[in-house]
């Protein structure tokens, strides 16, 4: 396996570096709140690839999904929340991003 860090830059967006086949998961959690609800997408190049959702009124919601892509040096992977959906976290670190590059191709 090849390790290649993930770089992301101020705009949060993962930028492939080398061509490859990469395999991203990401981890969200929300704590309880009556009027808000959770979720968000994977995107590549813009294109969502997969989602998250999660709602509960009395307890906190947790979800994740994962993805292995064919990216082209510069393309570019993101998180983004719904529209009016919320995300928590605090210094225990419940939501999460990350990636790594399975082999070059």
């Amino acid at each position: 396996m090849t390790g290649i860090s993930l770089l992301f830059f101020c705009a949060g967006y993962f930028i492939a570096p080398v061509r490859g086949v990469y395999y991203f998961s990401f981890n969200f959690f929300c704590w309880t709140q009556p009027t808000k609800t959770c979720g968000g997408s994977l995107y590549h190049n813009g294109n969502r690839m997969v989602s998250w959702y999660g709602y509960s009124r009395y307890n906190p919601s947790s979800g994740s999904n994962s993805a292995v892509l064919l990216l082209q040096v510069g393309d570019h992977v993101n998180v983004r929340l719904w529209a009016d959906m919320v995300v928590s976290d605090n210094v225990n670190k419940y939501s999460t991003f990350s990636g790594f590059l399975l082999f070059p191709v």
